[in-house]
């Protein structure tokens, strides 16, 4: 399936404890939420979908925020 206009591969992503489970899907790239408004999603114990692209930077990024949530 080709992806045009402004439609990306995206991943709709939930926390379950410290791993991150996610569903590829595409989405309009508006939609998307940058990596610090997911982080804060997923915190909150809420949905978040992020660009393919940022996917990996979105596993980096909630390993070292629940390190920084159990040192406190």
């Amino acid at each position: 399936m080709a992806i045009t206009g402004g439609a990306t591969v995206a991943y709709v992503v939930t926390a379950d404890g410290d791993e991150l489970e996610s569903a590829r899907t595409t989405k309009m790239r508006k939609d998307c939420m940058r990596i610090d408004e997911a982080i804060a999603a997923l915190v909150a114990g809420k949905t978040a979908t992020v660009k393919g692209g940022d996917m990996a930077d979105l596993r980096r990024q909630w390993i070292v925020s629940r390190e920084t949530l159990e040192g406190d």
